[in-house]
């Protein structure tokens, strides 16, 4: 009877230990995927982008390294808050992008009787709720097209 007892603990210590091994590597890896939203390569951005008809005759290919070098340059003078930071420092370590990340061209005002056109070329995702859900972006460059008409 000793020996079945005895067999019984050691193998009942040895489901403890393997549960609590488990565990140690699934807790945090769960807590990362809770806390940190699913995300794509800052490529595949770059390259919907370049491919893209609407920005063709507007303003110049955009690579992840001009993206990588805006980022850090404005970095520590944005005023968004301490998570958005967060992001933007993930982008540049990780190279991954949160899922509603797109680099879209807008028009910025021109002097008037200026014989050229501004487009500023941005990165642009959806924040989370610190920030109201709303579009945060960040300047990659602006480009100056001069306009013939």
């Amino acid at each position: 009877m000793k020996i079945k007892l005895k067999t019984y603990r050691l193998s009942s210590m040895l489901l403890l230990m393997a549960v609590v091994a488990v565990l140690m590597v699934a807790i945090p890896r769960l807590y990362d995927w809770c806390t940190n939203p699913p995300s794509m390569s800052l490529s595949t951005v770059v390259v919907r982008f370049n491919q893209s008809e609407s920005r063709r005759s507007r303003t110049k290919d955009v690579t992840e390294e001009e993206i990588i070098a805006a980022i850090e340059s404005q970095l520590p003078t944005l005023v968004e808050g301490e998570r958005v930071k967060q992001i933007f420092r993930r982008i540049v370590k990780d190279r991954r992008v949160p899922p509603s990340t797109t680099i879209n061209v807008l028009a910025v005002a021109a002097d008037s009787g200026s014989d050229h056109e501004n487009w500023a070329t941005n990165l642009t995702f959806k924040a989370g709720p610190e920030s109201g859900y709303r579009p945060v972006s960040i300047s990659i460059h602006e480009d100056h097209i001069r306009n013939y008409q």
